[in-house]
């Protein structure tokens, strides 16, 4: 056996010899729930998962790869043993190889963590190559213990076992740490950590989960359910129950003050007697009595004090009511004299007057709206609301000159000078003030009628109230067509519609509907259109009925009534002051300057329409009289001679060629040639003549020069 393997089983003898000299108890491995991260080792002779940390093999001999009693994890990696409970440890252990490989625990760390709180490290008190070692002084409480390894120089963290050590269990009586604290169960032992009874029930005078805390300062004994009742709320004896000086609150006795006091007597040592009616028990402690029935005379809580000198009878309860205040008998409540208070009767004055009377010896009726009861003292009505036609807080007097009715609350509405019935209203001559009507002048006008006897009908705007007397509108707005101050006046002629604001324009100035602006036979002004006649010619239009239309220069538009042209100009061939006559034949364009040269022609553009011919000097060229080109004379008379002269000379020339041909037949027959030279002869003087001789200016000579 190497030397390693014999130091390392020589350490473990000795942490097992420490662990049995302290008495550490290990926690079974059965209340041990064993998690882990990372890959475990597979081979040859099985596998090496984490659960084997908790196997109770070791390796003591051999290779541990054999042996199959150690965890390798692949690094990084971790392994967690989860108690089942909470467990004060006092060591952890946790044991390697001790087959060589003594890099096992490098980088290793530890994690305690309890139920309410996450793992937080804790350092080794002790670690060398095959063991690590954690001792907890005092002993700490742990639900979770793990144990990482971070990368290193080896590929696994390995680990042959892990025992957690716990502290021994305490005496009875005593539990948590280094068994520090008592509990105080009624029996059996505690739990060691946070010392809850086993059987859940406490000693006297203690509670609380481990019955470690002493009752309430106002609570003693069994389950700490009993109540201390100690002079000035002093604190009792938390198991007993006795009191500081043995003085007890008032209604008690007894050595710990648990007694009420016997029947009959209350308060303080119980040395006061009850005064309850018919000798009944009162209260222990205060002196009570049932339903707070003392003797008749008598008052307070303990029945011990006379009643006041306006009371009587039993708990004082009955008041006195005596003429002018005075004092009645305490037990029975008799008057001095049997005179009682206005508003009472019998022989103690204790029975209010009866229903509709009132005061003094009951003796004055009541007069209360619909009969209902009046106060029977001062004969005050429910509400102050007395019969009609009466009036003060009595009802006592009738109402005052213009006013009737339930507490003389309504006003008179009659004419002037006239006075109303009371009770009732009615005027005495059944005439209403403006603004009223009915039987009693109580009711104002219907809605939409005003005035005198209501029969002046309101005029107010979307048919809203008018005052039923004077007929202002509420918002002072008349409806169309009506004016005044309580819009009553149609609207003056020539106006017409809202406040009278609109103008007629009728034609012939004739007079519009007051209300809609309606013209007679729905003839408007020139210049106006719609039903109303309110709406101004559309633009371009005019006049009457807007059946003219504007020829102003460029389209701008024209008056809508006289249809003048702003500037007065009018557009090309058009004139007058409105711009509505045609130029006059003859003339066209801008303000009708234009000459068209013909007798009758397009007013705007001067084309001869209509003409067949143009003035002398000018011809039609395309629907227009042009002038001549400017070589030719324009002369007037000129022209005439020239056409004359023109006839004389093809007349003149006609006379010639006939003359020529005249004189040359005769030459013919007189010269005596043969009839065929003649002929011959002949038809050359006519060949001479044909047109279609190449001398070009043969007829020139015929013309005029």
């Amino acid at each position: 056996m190497s030397k390693q393997k014999i130091l390392a089983l020589f350490i473990v003898g000795y942490l097992l010899e420490i662990t049995t000299a302290a008495e550490p108890i290990q926690i079974l491995n059965s209340h041990i729930a064993v998690t882990s991260n990372g890959v475990p080792y597979w081979g040859l002779y099985g596998n090496m998962t984490a659960d084997k940390v908790i196997d109770v093999s070791v390796n003591d001999q051999g290779s541990a790869v054999y042996c199959g009693c150690c965890a390798a994890l692949e690094r990084p990696a971790w392994v967690q043993l989860t108690l089942d409970k909470t467990y004060l440890v006092e060591k952890i252990l946790v044991l390697g190889r001790t087959d060589g490989a003594f890099v096992q625990f490098d980088n290793i760390t530890l994690l305690l963590g309890r139920q309410d709180r996450s793992l937080q490290n804790e350092k080794f008190t002790l670690k060398n190559q095959s063991f690590a070692m954690t001792v907890l002084a005092p002993p700490r409480e742990v639900y979770a213990v793990r144990v990482s390894g971070s990368v290193s120089l080896t590929t696994y963290m390995t680990i042959c076992e892990i025992r957690i050590y716990r502290q021994a269990d305490c005496v009875h009586g005593t539990y948590s740490v280094n068994c520090s604290k008592e509990c105080h169960c009624l029996s059996g032992s505690c739990e060691s950590v946070t010392g809850i009874c086993m059987n859940v029930v406490c000693q006297d005078g203690w509670r609380g989960f481990a019955c470690n805390e002493t009752c309430n300062p106002v609570t003693f004994g069994a389950n700490c359910s009993l109540i201390c009742h100690c002079y000035d709320n002093e604190t009792c004896q938390h198991i007993n129950g006795t009191c500081p000086l043995n003085l007890c609150a008032a209604g008690w006795t007894h050595d710990n003050c648990s007694a009420a006091c016997n029947q009959g007597l209350f308060g303080e040592n119980c040395s006061y007697a009850c005064n309850c009616i018919n000798g009944s028990t009162c209260d222990h402690v205060l002196g009570h009595c049932p339903d707070n029935q003392c003797e008749p005379g008598w008052t307070k809580s303990n029945c011990s004090v006379a009643c006041d000198p306006d009371m009587f009878g039993k708990n004082c309860s009955s008041r006195c009511h005596c003429l002018l205040g005075a004092s009645c008998d305490q037990s029975s409540g008799h008057c001095p004299g049997n005179l009682c208070a206005p508003g009472w009767t019998r022989s103690n004055c204790s029975v209010a007057c009866d229903h509709g009377i009132f005061g003094n010896n009951c003796s004055f009726p009541c007069h209360c709206l619909y009969g209902e009861r009046c106060d029977h003292v001062s004969g005050h009505c429910p509400f102050d609301q007395c019969a009609p036609g009466l009036t003060l807080r009595n009802c006592s007097a009738e109402c005052g000159q213009g006013m009737f009715g339930i507490n003389c609350s309504s006003q008179c509405n009659c004419l002037p000078g006239v006075s109303c019935d009371h009770i009732s209203g009615h005027c005495s001559d059944d005439q209403c003030a403006p603004g009223w009507s009915n039987s009693n002048c109580s009711v104002a006008c219907n809605q939409g009628l005003f005035g005198l006897n209501c029969s002046s009908e309101c005029h107010c705007l979307h048919g809203a109230n008018c005052n039923h007397v004077s007929g202002n509108c509420s918002d002072e707005l008349c409806e169309p067509g009506w004016t005044n101050s309580n819009c009553s006046v149609a609207c003056n002629p020539g106006t017409f519609g809202a406040n009278c604001s609109y103008i007629c324009h009728c034609f012939n100035n004739e007079i519009c509907h007051h209300i809609d602006g309606t013209c007679p036979v729905n003839q408007c002004a020139a210049g106006w259109t719609h039903d109303n006649c309110s709406v101004a010619c559309d633009k371009g239009l005019f006049g009457l009925n807007c059946s003219s239309e504007c020829h102003c220069l460029h389209g701008t538009n024209c008056n809508h009534v006289s249809g003048k042209c702003s500037g007065e100009k009018c557009e090309p061939g058009w004139t007058n002051s409105n711009c509505s006559v045609a130029c006059t034949p003859g003339f066209y364009g801008q303000r009708c300057l234009m000459d068209c040269h013909c007798d009758k022609c397009h007013p705007v553009n001067g084309s001869c329409v209509g003409s067949l011919q143009c003035h002398d000097g000018f011809r039609m060229e395309n629907g227009f009289c042009t002038p001549f080109s400017p070589e030719c004379h324009t002369d007037k008379n000129y022209n005439a001679l020239l056409a004359v002269s023109s006839v004389l000379g093809v007349v003149v020339a006609a006379v010639i060629v006939l003359s020529v041909l005249i004189i040359r037949w005769k030459h013919c027959q007189f010269v005596g040639e043969t009839r065929a030279n003649r002929e011959s002869s002949c038809h050359k003087m006519y060949d001479d003549l044909a047109p279609n001789s190449t001398n070009r200016n043969f007829y020139d000579y015929l013309q005029m020069s």
